[in-house]
C-alpha cells in the first residue's frame, strides 16, 4: 500500500471512530433528556391524579 492510500485508510478509520463516538454521546444525551422529560411529566400526572394543586398553577 503506498503512503497516500495508507494515510487515507488510517484517517478514514479514525474519522469513522470519531463519528461513532459522537453518535454514542448524542444518543446518551437524548436518552438523558427523555428521562428528565418523562420524570417531569410523571410528576405532573401524579399531582393531577392525587387532586393536589397542579404544579402549573403554582408557576403563575
Amino acid at each position: 500500500m503506498d503512503i497516500n492510500k495508507e494515510n487515507y485508510h488510517n484517517n478514514s478509520q479514525e474519522n469513522e471512530s470519531t463519528v461513532h463516538q459522537n453518535n454514542k454521546e448524542q444518543n446518551r444525551t437524548i436518552s438523558g433528556i427523555n428521562d428528565i422529560s418523562r420524570s417531569f411529566w410523571d410528576e405532573i400526572n401524579n399531582e393531577i391524579n392525587s387532586n393536589d394543586v397542579p404544579l402549573w398553577r403554582m408557576w403563575r
